[in-house]
């Protein structure tokens, strides 16, 4: 084979290998290509392809050739740093391709003799890196790196030696001329296969450490997971189990292979089944959500927690699934319950009167009022009935105030026993003064329980010698009736139960006295 027709098969050799490099990188990710190796066979084809088209006789400087040639070597070199382990910077192939550029054109200038020095010699460079990067620090791809670093030792050998004999006989070395393209020839086709073996070995080599990262990352993952101090559970669309962790099996009291595959709903009260299908109904659109839930546990109790659930779409943008973070909060939920009920409590202690046990002044003028509103709504008549303890500092003087109090919770005891209609009220209006909201009442029927009222209290029978009414405890009663209007306000009727009071008084007491307000 002629000079000629090597070179021309060094440049379908190096076309038809960057061809297979796309192949073997196409499908590869980005992170597993080798850079600027294709582009280093297309530059070493187009180099050859220039020098056989100035063959059979080349000028006695290749202008064009010479820069690509180069270029391709040294782009070749970057491959396999990068294939060995020893990636070099982006900069760093755009300063070598100037570089080479540059001397390339310096060389166009020089005697013939100094530039076939000068051109060896970078060849020799470009051929001995790899070499020294293949053969350095070999591990398990021992025959490989030997095979490859041996033909560019060889390469690199032949090229010095051009550069060496050109340099000291200062004339082109025939014989050598001859053996370099041959050289690169068989160099060519012994170095492509293994070449493209040592990649495709690291290739393999950084997917197998993709995977164990991928894999140690999982185990983390799944111990970050199962660690968690908050729960974590993933549904199907249908709501079944596919995914809990330790904290959410614990927080139901189930083992967590026996609540995979188990339906959400398993896990609630019935009395949550209509709002937890109006939050999976949510999450079936794509929406997201925050709500409080009350768990069913394995032994029958209950567990309050938080949901913070996410929908889980696929690649069409349908839904999947759930994922939800479980919180905790049955101690939060417990402490507000009991807060709750406390502040229950208190509020219905400060509208009680403390001695007596019935309504106090302020829960009375709030019953008044509401009342007064619903009547004046409604048109129905509304009856208030003042009552009076006759006497009653008389009464303290005389038995004092331990027994004063006694008498005061009896008949506050026989008002609540005789007053008993949903809506009406018995209240102590102060000191010895009670008051009585009788809902929906007339006239006629609030005179009739004025008067109950006062038999009541005479039958319990209370002494009081100091009375100059009777010898036992009696009370003045005074009711009064109206017909509520739209904007107005109870001080009438008020004002009326108190005149019918201060009315039953002024007779003598131990008396009922009730009239009809005008409308």
């Amino acid at each position: 084979m002629d000079q000629s027709s090597l070179i021309l098969s060094l440049a379908i050799g190096s076309f038809v290998f960057a061809g297979l490099l796309y192949i073997f990188q196409r499908n590869k990710p980005h992170e597993q290509r080798i850079p600027f190796w294709i582009t280093a066979k297309c530059l070493q084809g187009a180099g050859s392809l220039c020098l056989y088209f100035l063959s059979p006789t080349p000028p006695g400087f290749p202008i064009v050739a010479a820069p690509l040639l180069l270029t391709g070597c040294a782009y070749e070199c970057w491959a396999l740093f990068a294939i060995c382990g020893h990636p070099v910077s982006r900069r760093t192939h755009l300063w070598t391709a100037g570089i080479i550029l540059v001397l390339t054109l310096a060389g166009a200038g020089l005697d013939p003799q100094w530039r076939m020095v000068m051109m060896p010699a970078l060849h020799a460079v470009f051929y001995g890196l790899p070499a020294w990067a293949l053969l350095a620090n070999q591990q398990r791809e021992l025959s490989l790196r030997v095979v490859l670093g041996g033909c560019f030792v060889l390469l690199a050998a032949v090229f010095a030696a051009q550069s060496a004999l050109a340099l000291c006989g200062l004339a082109p070395v025939a014989p050598l001329d001859a053996v370099v393209p041959t050289a690169v020839y068989v160099m060519l086709l012994v170095s492509g296969f293994s070449l493209l073996l040592l990649a495709q070995q690291k290739s393999d080599d950084e997917l197998e450490l993709a995977r164990r990262s991928f894999r140690e990352q999982d185990a983390q993952y799944r111990f970050i997971v199962d660690n968690a101090l908050e729960g974590i559970v993933a549904l199907d669309k249908d709501s079944r189990v596919t995914f809990l962790n330790r904290r959410m099996a614990e927080m139901v009291g189930y083992p967590v292979e026996e609540v995979l595959g188990r339906p959400y709903l398993d896990f609630l009260t019935e009395d949550q089944f209509e709002d937890a299908a109006t939050k999976l109904a949510e999450r079936s659109r794509g929406l997201d959500g925050v709500y409080e839930r009350c768990l069913l546990r394995r032994d029958g109790s209950r567990k309050w927690v938080q949901i913070s659930a996410r929908a889980v779409l696929d690649a069409a943008g349908n839904y999947a699934g759930a994922f939800s973070v479980i919180t905790d909060i049955d101690a939060r939920k417990k402490t507000e319950t009991a807060l709750a009920e406390s502040n229950k409590r208190l509020a219905e202690q400060s509208l009680m009167d403390g001695l007596t046990g019935i309504a106090n002044r302020r829960r009375f003028d709030e019953a008044l009022a509401r009342e007064y509103r619903r009547h004046a709504r409604g048109g129905a008549p509304l009856s208030l009935i003042f009552i009076d303890i006759d006497h009653f500092k008389a009464f303290n003087d005389c038995y004092g105030h331990i027994h004063g109090d006694a008498c005061l919770r009896q008949v506050a005891g026989v008002l609540r026993q005789n007053v008993t209609r949903a809506g009406d009220l018995v209240a102590r209006y102060g000191g010895e003064e009670f008051a009585c909201i009788l809902a929906e009442t007339d006239a006629t029927a609030a005179a009739a329980m004025a008067e109950r009222l006062r038999q009541a209290v005479a039958a319990l029978d209370i002494p009081h010698e100091a009375s100059p009414t009777a010898c036992r405890v009696t009370v003045s009663c005074g009711a009064a009736t109206a017909r509520c209007l739209p904007g107005g306000a109870p001080l009438d009727l008020l004002a009326r139960a108190d005149g019918q009071l201060y009315r039953a008084k002024a007779a003598g007491r131990d008396q009922a006295a009730a009239e009809q307000c005008p409308a």
